[in-house]
């Protein structure tokens, strides 16, 4: 009995020391991450997402300047350092574990249109001269920034916001027409979209304004297709009472408006036609403003990573791969910038009004490459859903998925020419969050 015993346990130990050695050898590895992300598709998401934080970590551990890529170049502030990609990838781990009843996702969801109603309705104030708080940026500007200090990142929340109202529009007006609830529900959120529509239009942002036109465009695309044209009729629908009620909306106030106080609509209407006509009589390079410029001085950063004369670059072969670290764009850039104005000046940016430009520069080619991958991993995930198990999803959860893949479609062409700060980046991640809880 001692002897097998002995043997056995010889036995057990060597399955132990076995499974050890397979656990050494990337082979294994590979093998396990294979059946993982088998199990369940939608971790591709979680894995690119991973890999994101992994790039930034990575980049922030080789970083020209630890502290300013760890903490920000004013900790607290809007950056893109590593503390505040931490939080943001919790915040996304949080929403997709936690996210698990409808009521709590329409919760989140209906946080974030009164968000937008919010931040429209304070746009238009600002647009008609009362900004009570006098946050308008800059003071004499004719653009409306709300609080986010420039229009362009107001008009990428308000991008989100209305295409977060215009699905749960959809997903809430399924009853009859002919039924009292049907019209006062429509009416409702055909006001809630009059408010951001109005919001986003008195930024006078171009980048935003095509991305929510493509993004609406897409939503009712992908409706017509996976969920039915009933549904589709009635989205167009409320999307075209809000129109017609933002347009109406406008008339009244600026006409009740005195030219003293505010502008005249004859003034705005000159002003969105300014910045529309602008691209067609300069150009596109001329549209861009001075944007082309910018990149082509962050692809120079990018491949030949210049540095100070006064210093030496450190690891300086690994710069392509990993970039000059988190949050160093504003002191890099002045090392190409091209000098500017009488006084020969240097051009300075905060960024490249590019994301994955921008995150070229700081994080190498390896950043872009993380950053493409989610949205990669996003649209492969949507299409398994869409196609593979569309079948046995509600009507509510398609439309509610499309709605965020719109809506996700719409900010990637926007950040082709603006900018992503703490405002508009935590709509984003929380959006992801949501897909992929559900």
């Amino acid at each position: 009995a001692s002897e097998v015993s002995k043997a056995s346990e010889v036995s057990k130990a060597s399955e132990v020391s076995k499974e050890g050695n397979r656990a050494l050898r990337p082979r294994s590895w590979l093998k396990g991450v294979r059946c993982w992300l088998r199990a369940e598709p939608t971790r591709w998401l979680t894995l690119a997402v991973g890999f994101f934080l992994g790039v930034t970590l990575l980049s922030t551990a080789f970083s020209a300047s630890l502290g300013m890529s760890l903490w920000g170049d004013v900790p607290g502030q809007d950056s893109y350092s590593t503390y505040t990609t931490v939080a943001y990838v919790l915040l996304f781990a949080v929403i997709a574990t936690h996210l698990k009843t409808s009521s709590q996702m329409w919760r989140l969801m209906g946080a974030m249109v009164a968000m937008g109603v919010l931040v429209a309705g304070y746009a238009i104030l600002q647009h008609f001269g009362h900004d009570f708080l006098n946050l308008m940026e800059p003071p004499s500007g004719r653009r409306s920034s709300v609080t986010m200090s420039n229009p362009i990142l107001a008009a990428s929340v308000m991008l989100m916001t209305i295409m977060v109202s215009l699905s749960a529009a959809s997903a809430t007006l399924q009853r009859a027409t002919k039924t009292p609830e049907f019209w006062w529900k429509l009416a409702l959120w055909a006001l809630v979209l009059a408010v951001q529509l109005l919001g986003m239009f008195y930024t006078f942002s171009r980048g935003p304004w095509f991305g929510t036109l493509l993004a609406v465009g897409v939503f009712l695309g992908m409706v017509g297709l996976f969920v039915g044209w009933r549904t589709l009729a009635r989205a167009a629908m409320v999307l075209a009472v809000a129109v017609v009620l933002a347009l109406l909306i406008n008339s009244i106030l600026s006409a009740v408006q005195s030219e003293s106080k505010a502008l005249a609509t004859g003034s705005t209407t000159r002003l969105a036609e300014e910045r529309f006509t602008s691209i067609g009589r300069q150009g596109f390079a001329g549209g861009l403003g001075n944007r082309l410029e910018v990149w082509k001085g962050s692809w120079r950063l990018m491949t030949r990573h210049p540095w100070f004369e006064f210093d030496s670059l450190s690891v300086s072969p690994l710069r392509p791969l990993l970039g000059y670290g988190p949050e160093l764009f504003r002191s890099t850039f002045l090392l190409v910038s091209p000098p500017t104005g009488d006084g020969l000046r240097p051009f300075e940016m905060a960024h490249a009004h590019n994301y994955f430009v921008h995150q070229g520069v700081e994080q190498g080619f390896l950043g872009v490459l993380a950053s493409l991958s989610i949205f990669a991993a996003l649209y492969i995930v949507a299409a398994f859903q869409l196609l593979r198990r569309g079948s046995n999803l509600s009507a509510v959860h398609k439309l509610v998925l499309l709605a965020l893949l719109a809506t996700l479609a719409g900010r990637l062409l926007e950040q082709m020419v603006g900018i992503a700060r703490v405002s508009d980046l935590t709509l984003s991640w929380v959006l992801l969050g949501i897909f992929a809880a559900m």
